[in-house]
C-alpha cells in the first residue's frame, strides 16, 4: 500500500500543474520550486515498479527451483544488457584555446563569449562555453540549464546581434570586462563580424588570439 500509493502519486504529480497535485506540493513543500520538470516524478514510478518486481521474484524463486533461478538470472542479465549502448559513445574533449590561459591570469571580471546564441532552440550551445569556463573560472554571462531566467532571454536576443551599440549596452549592464570571439563557430559569418567589429576597435584591447578565437578586454563603452 505504501509503495503502491507512492507510485500513484508520482504519476499524478508528473502531469504537472494542470493535474492539481503539483500545485499543492509547489505551494506547501519547502524547496519544491527547485523541481523544474514535473516529468521527473516518473523516476519514482520506475523505482516503485522495480521494488514490486523484486518482491515478486522473492516469492517465485523458492517455488520454481533451479530452473526458475536460471530463468530469472537470464531475465535480469537481459534487462541490464538492454540498457547498454554499444559501442559506447565516447566524445572528444573540447579543444581549449591558449587564450583561456591568458584569461585565467587576468584580474577577475565577467566574461561574455560569442557567438551568443539568442534563439531558444540554440540555448544548449551555451553549455560549451560553460565547460570551457572551467579553465579560467571567471563569472560567465553565457549559461544554460532547464531553468531560463527572463533576463537571460532578453539579453540573449540582443547579444545575438553582436557587435552593435545595443549589445554593448547589455554588456555594460552586466559589467562585462572580457569578451571571447570564436571565429570558427561563426562559420561563413566570420568576415561580416570582423568587419562590424572595426567600428568598436577603440573600446577593445586585444589580449590574445589564435586561429579560432580572439580575446579582448573592454576598456570603455560606446
Amino acid at each position: 500500500m505504501l509503495y503502491g500509493s507512492l507510485g500513484v502519486l508520482a504519476v499524478w504529480g508528473s502531469f504537472g500543474p494542470g493535474a492539481g497535485l503539483y500545485i499543492v506540493l509547489y505551494r506547501a513543500v519547502p524547496l519544491f520550486t527547485f523541481l523544474r520538470a514535473p516529468s521527473r516524478f516518473g523516476l519514482l514510478l520506475a523505482f516503485v515498479l522495480a521494488l514490486f518486481t523484486s518482491l515478486a521474484l522473492k516469492r517465485l524463486l523458492p517455488r520454481a527451483g533451479r530452473r526458475g533461478f536460471l530463468a530469472v538470472s537470464a531475465l535480469a542479465a537481459f534487462a541490464i544488457a538492454e540498457l547498454n549502448v554499444v559501442p559506447f559513445p565516447w566524445e572528444r574533449a573540447l579543444p581549449v584555446s591558449t587564450n583561456y590561459r591568458v584569461l585565467a591570469a587576468m584580474p577577475r571580471g565577467a566574461v561574455a563569449e560569442f557567438p551568443f546564441y539568442g534563439e531558444r532552440i540554440a540555448y544548449p550551445l551555451h553549455a560549451q562555453y560553460m565547460v570551457l569556463s572551467t579553465t579560467h573560472w571567471m563569472p560567465l554571462v553565457n549559461g544554460y540549464s532547464d531553468y531560463i531566467p527572463q533576463d537571460f532571454r532578453e539579453a540573449a536576443s540582443v547579444l545575438d546581434s553582436f557587435p552593435s551599440n545595443d549589445t554593448f549596452v547589455v554588456l555594460q549592464k552586466h559589467r562585462v570586462r572580457y569578451i571571447g570571439i570564436h571565429w570558427d563557430m561563426y562559420g561563413p559569418r566570420a568576415e561580416e563580424v570582423r568587419s562590424k567589429l572595426k567600428d568598436f576597435a577603440q573600446y577593445l584591447r586585444p589580449l590574445g588570439a589564435d586561429a579560432t578565437m580572439t580575446l579582448y578586454e573592454i576598456v570603455s563603452f560606446p
